[in-house]
């Protein structure tokens, strides 16, 4: 957030048009989580692979 505040200061209707990236940009990444998770198999991809909290995105992306 800290980083975004130059961004702020150039647009011409921040006050509208940040908080509206803002949520579009959390829905945005909500969506993407629960639809990853739909399409992982725990059984095959996790469990059986030995995957743990180090190497879970590579097992999970890499198949």
């Amino acid at each position: 957030m800290s980083s975004i505040g130059g961004v702020i200061d150039s647009m011409k209707h921040s006050e509208k048009d940040f908080p509206k990236g803002l949520i579009i940009s959390s829905l945005f990444t909500i969506v993407s989580y629960v639809l990853t998770d739909f399409s992982v198999n725990y059984q095959r991809d996790i469990v059986q692979t030995g995957a743990n909290t180090g190497n879970i995105t590579y097992v999970v992306y890499g198949r």
